[in-house]
């Protein structure tokens, strides 16, 4: 039985190595993302290795395009056994100073996006018989903290995403299903996601440029994070992290906020 997997915003960075990977492992894969370009680059990469890969340009924040992009799989092999909604933007104002237009934007991606996901890829996984499926939801490190400044549609996003994960798997447990969720928590990753990030003029943009330079040169490579996402599904782990020393260190800060009560402190750039 071939095992089938979608992959979203698999143009770039993470997506882009997430279906490596995935292919790697013996996975059929549809992918999908808005940059059509760069997503035959990585098909067309894929397919000439000898992969089965369907490519499909589509908008996350767009129900029924994710609906038809779990459908190519559906057409293609019958089933799906993992579904990876890592699409995903940025964006680098104070929370006044962002626009309707970004919040919405911010909130269409990076929250429904993961909904439109989950709605139209958990009934097939419901009715499908053999192998448990899994669901992977990329958040942050972000999810965990209230900081840096300046990003308070992303962190809310993220927040958004990891309680979203955890009520799905009571859901799912609820109904007994056999599909596991998973959030991968990465904290910088040599992305491009901080050159397309919306910003204001002036500091905004001279924030952004420094979080791009800082990921840059300290971030890890998607490949590692793409590893890891693997290697906590075969773990069975809910929570995974690329940085499992920095993950900690989010927690434990986010516990004793909340437990002690404490006004939120910002996180320090490369903490």
């Amino acid at each position: 039985m071939t095992r089938s997997a979608v992959v979203t915003g698999a143009a770039n960075g993470i997506g882009r190595a997430v279906a490596r990977e995935a292919t790697r492992r013996g996975y059929a894969v549809v992918l999908s993302d808005v940059d059509a370009a760069g997503l035959r680059e990585i098909g067309g990469e894929l397919a000439a290795e000898g992969h089965d890969v369907a490519t499909v340009v589509a908008d996350v924040s767009d129900g029924a395009a994710v609906a038809g992009v779990v459908d190519v799989a559906r057409e293609r092999h019958g089933r799906l056994d993992l579904l990876v909604n890592n699409a995903a933007i940025e964006a680098t104002d104070y929370l006044w100073e962002t626009s309707p237009e970004r919040w919405e934007r911010m909130l269409d991606v990076n929250v429904l996006g993961v909904v439109h996901g989950v709605r139209a890829a958990v009934p097939l996984m419901l009715r499908q018989a053999g192998a448990p499926a899994a669901i992977v939801n990329v958040a942050s490190l972000a999810a965990l903290a209230s900081g840096p400044a300046r990003q308070s549609a992303y962190n809310a996003s993220k927040h958004a995403v990891l309680a979203l994960s955890e009520s799905l798997q009571l859901d799912l447990d609820d109904v007994g299903a056999d599909v596991t969720v998973h959030v991968l928590l990465p904290g910088p990753v040599a992305t491009t996601i901080f050159d397309d990030a919306t910003a204001g003029e002036g500091a905004a943009s001279e924030y952004r440029a420094s979080l791009r330079d800082y990921v840059n040169l300290h971030g890890v490579t998607p490949q590692t994070a793409a590893e890891s996402l693997f290697a906590g599904l075969e773990d069975g782990a809910f929570w995974i992290s690329p940085h499992p020393e920095m993950h900690a260190v989010f927690a434990e800060r986010r516990a004793h906020l909340l437990t002690s009560r404490l006004r939120p402190r910002a996180v320090p750039v490369g903490t």
